[in-house]
């Protein structure tokens, strides 16, 4: 299975512009924090149940980036899974 970045692109573009006509507004309320992280071993592995989990920070993912929209930061690929986390929220709570 392949995905193209640049349906990725489009998409987020698409939903984030359907989220702020929906909402009326350009900004969500988190009103949580503290969230199950599972490891990626664990995650794609559906034959067992996970076993390594830790507690990620939904304000520290945000703070992370904020720092790469502010360009204090220099954007990594893994920063997509603090971005998830957030997205996640976003999905399930608003």
């Amino acid at each position: 299975m392949k995905v193209r970045i640049e349906d990725l692109e489009t998409s987020f573009r698409e939903i984030f512009s359907s989220i702020k006509e929906e909402l009326g507004k350009n900004e969500i309320e988190i009103s949580e924090d503290f969230y199950w992280h599972i490891v990626s071993n664990d995650l794609y592995n559906i034959d067992q149940k996970p076993e390594n989990h830790s507690i990620g920070s939904l304000s520290d993912d945000l703070n992370e980036i904020k720092r790469i929209a502010n360009m204090e930061y220099s954007p990594v690929r893994q920063n997509l899974v603090k971005l998830n986390s957030i997205l996640r929220y976003i999905a399930e709570k608003e």
